[in-house]
């Protein structure tokens, strides 16, 4: 599939433009990673090198590794303006002044629907900033990732996958727009219990448990920051279980938006 191709169907939600990296001007250019440069000239080695580096980044989701390596068709870069950390500004009402345009890394991966002609999973570059204070609940998941390969993996609709290091809200900023702190609806599914009502008492604190993950129909996954041990709560606006194995559960996520048939 060549790069005309794709830019005629490149549907990101974002205002993004498919390249290659001819296509950045030479500021992009001098701020590419260059394990991103070494993934665009891997011509068709890209999956099996996509592959390997997920392996050593983020050890936990195996599964994601062997759907890239079997279904990348190839690797390419976005120049993408107003992404997703800036709607999760407006939503607790920091309003930006300016729109932002970044380069991200693109998976163009077979659907296996046959709906589109493929999909896209986007990348953003790796955080180079200083590290939360909660990051090491996060790593315990998602490994290394964010830092060393790309921050983040959305479905090229933005609000389905990994998310960035900055757009990990907590689960009160998450909820804020349509969860009433008073009402009474949290239930956790519970092992021979499934829909039980737990006393407000015995709730989580929703300011130290961290989305580092979104799927369809409001579902999330959350670390508490105050842990790093792969444990976390999911997945749902109104619904939340403890989840023993954070990483299973968020990789059967991912898996079924990779995979699934209609």
């Amino acid at each position: 599939m060549n790069a005309d191709e794709i830019r005629a169907s490149f549907y990101g939600t974002w205002h993004a433009t498919y390249l290659e990296a001819d296509g950045l001007t030479p500021e992009e250019s001098r701020g590419l990673p260059q394990v991103w440069r070494d993934l665009l000239a891997a011509g068709e080695c890209a999956a099996e090198s996509v592959a390997a580096l997920w392996r050593e980044a983020c050890p936990r989701l195996p599964r994601v590794a062997d759907y890239l390596e079997d279904n990348v068709i190839q690797v390419g870069l976005s120049r993408m303006t107003t992404p997703h950390h800036a709607v999760r500004d407006l939503r607790r009402e920091n309003h930006a002044d300016d729109d932002t345009t970044e380069i991200a890394l693109v998976y163009i991966t077979r659907d296996l629907d046959h709906v589109a002609p493929f999909n896209a999973w986007i990348g953003r570059q790796p955080f180079r900033q200083e590290l939360p204070p909660w990051w090491g609940s996060v790593r315990s998941v998602l490994g290394d990732l964010a830092t060393t390969l790309h921050d983040g993996l959305m479905l090229d609709s933005w609000d389905q996958g990994l998310l960035a290091v900055r757009d990990m809200p907590t689960m009160s900023e998450l909820w804020i727009d349509y969860v009433d702190p008073d009402a009474e609806m949290i239930y956790v599914h519970r092992e021979g219990d499934y829909q039980a009502a737990v006393p407000r008492d015995q709730w989580p604190d929703f300011s130290q448990l961290r989305v580092i993950a979104e799927g369809t129909s409001n579902r999330a996954w959350a670390v508490d920051q105050r842990q790093a041990d792969n444990t976390g709560w999911g997945d749902g606006a109104d619904t939340l279980e403890p989840i023993s194995d954070l990483a299973l559960a968020i990789e059967d996520m991912l898996c079924e938006l990779m995979t699934a048939k209609t």
